[in-house]
């Protein structure tokens, strides 16, 4: 039988040309449907609920630019991660991992009190003592108490440290020259750099007011 002639026929007709009528229930199909009259059934439950379907109850997908830069951002940030192995490797530095090195980049000549870590986006992770623990311990990184408010700690980066973020900066320095070939390429990141302030500005007011 066509599925077709599924829709058209009547409940007490037989399905798929069964020796035996198939008895429908209200609590469902009766186990004396044959095992061969189960493909139209599953045909014919389909083809309801797509007649039937509310959709103005759908909640339809994302927009796919705005859903490119999402999945964009995270990727690229991974990206980042693995380019600072990389120079690691290459730099021989075996103590530290790639989020504590761009925890000491970003940080840069600054002295920054540990509150204001993520605050300022000087850091990207859950786990923000201890990696400063492991910075203090292999001497990349000095803590002191603020004259001000003792309960404070400052943090900058030692002579140690100060030598990482400066390789870091020159591969920086490498891979922009490399990106920035044209005076399009360039205006097209100054574009891009616009649309993510956006997108950062809209998602930090949803954390501050919630929906509105």
């Amino acid at each position: 039988m066509s599925t077709k002639d599924v829709h058209n026929r009547t409940a007490d007709e037989p399905l798929g040309g069964a020796s035996r009528p198939a008895k429908i229930q209200a609590s469902g199909y009766s186990k004396d449907i044959l095992v061969q009259d189960a493909a139209p059934l599953i045909y014919e439950s389909i083809d309801w609920v797509l007649r039937n379907i509310r959709y103005d109850h759908i909640i339809h997908p994302v927009s796919e630019p705005y859903f490119n830069i999402v999945r964009l951002v995270e990727r690229l940030h991974r990206h980042f991660l693995d380019v600072l192995r990389t120079e690691l490797r290459r730099l021989d530095v075996e103590d530290i991992n790639a989020v504590q090195a761009l925890l000491l980049y970003n940080i840069g000549e600054a002295e920054v009190v540990i509150r204001d870590l993520k605050d300022r986006g000087y850091y990207h992770g859950s786990n923000v003592s201890y990696n400063i623990k492991k910075l203090t311990e292999f001497e990349y990184l000095e803590q002191e108490r603020c004259s001000h408010d003792r309960r404070s700690i400052r943090l900058k980066l030692t002579d140690k440290g100060m030598r990482l973020c400066n390789g870091i900066r020159e591969l920086q320095n490498r891979l922009a020259a490399k990106i920035l070939t044209s005076p399009e390429t360039q205006k097209g990141l100054e574009v891009a750099t616009q649309s993510m302030l956006h997108v950062e500005r809209t998602w930090t007011d949803f954390i501050r007011y919630g929906r509105e």
